[in-house]
């Protein structure tokens, strides 16, 4: 006998699936389901094509069945935190006027995995810059000498020299010194918002008994609305935040589940 166990987290959902294969493939199984009639009708439509694919019969009754599967879908409302990073650029412009471009670095919940930043790693820093460069140019378009003056603050000091460098690239001319330029670069800093999310937490257990062995649990988060009024101090990363709500909702996560199970059963 072989075990399998599997654990993944991505984007809000988390699952556990532990897999054991006999001696031989399930050939009909009968399935019970315990749920909202909605989920579990989506979820069973997902089945019976993976089962087809199969050649796994569905039994009516649990006589004749050489296995036995249980499915418990459940879901509840929640509000959820989501953490945005936002890289805040200061300039002096002509005339002693200030002005302050954003860039959304990343957003994610607790244990997301993957945030903007974390899939990207070194390579954040130029897509940042190139940001930076981009909004500088779509708010001051009269701009076009540029200085970056050596800066302290709570950001890391190469980001600097990787701003300059995006500038450049974005065809602004560098200057030698402050007094030159449209726009000095002066403060550079890194702050975090909570932006607030309503959402619904669906919690999938599918259990296998007989000629196969098969226990799959998974938590999946679906982002229904973003809760208001919305962080004046986020407003860089409120496309990111929408975005959360345009994600696949329960389907993904029921077929995943399904095709497991039918794998499961065919001992592949």
């Amino acid at each position: 006998m072989q075990g399998n166990k599997k654990e993944s987290e991505k984007g809000g959902s988390t699952s556990t699936e532990v897999r054991s294969n006999g001696s031989s493939p399930a050939k009909i199984v009968y399935v019970t389901y315990h749920g909202p009639e909605r989920l579990t009708r989506r979820f069973s439509r997902f089945f019976e094509i993976a089962a087809d694919d199969y050649g796994i019969k569905i039994a009516d009754k649990e006589r004749g069945a050489d296995a036995f599967m249980s499915v418990q879908i459940a879901e509840d409302e929640t509000e959820e935190r989501l953490t945005a990073h936002i890289l805040r650029v200061g300039f002096v412009l002509r005339e002693g006027k200030s002005a302050t471009v954003e860039d959304c670095e990343s957003i994610g919940g607790d244990g997301d995995k993957d945030s903007y930043r974390s899939l990207l790693g070194i390579l954040y820093p130029s897509l940042t810059g190139k940001n930076i460069a981009s909004g500088l140019k779509k708010r001051y378009p009269s701009v076009l000498k540029t200085y970056v003056d050596p800066i302290k603050g709570n950001v890391e000091p190469y980001m600097a020299e990787v701003i300059r460098e995006e500038l450049v690239k974005a065809d602004y001319i560098p200057m030698q010194n402050a007094k030159e330029a449209d726009a000095v670069l002066r403060t550079m800093g890194a702050t975090s918002s909570v932006i607030k999310m309503h959402a619904v937490k669906q919690h999938l257990s599918i259990n296998i008994s007989g000629s196969a062995k098969f226990k799959y649990d998974g938590d999946h988060m679906i982002y229904k609305s973003i809760s208001q009024p919305y962080p004046a101090n986020a407003s860089a990363c409120k496309s990111n935040a929408e975005s959360y709500l345009q994600r696949s909702g329960n389907s993904d996560d029921s077929w995943n589940g399904a095709v497991a199970a039918v794998k499961s059963l065919a001992k592949q």
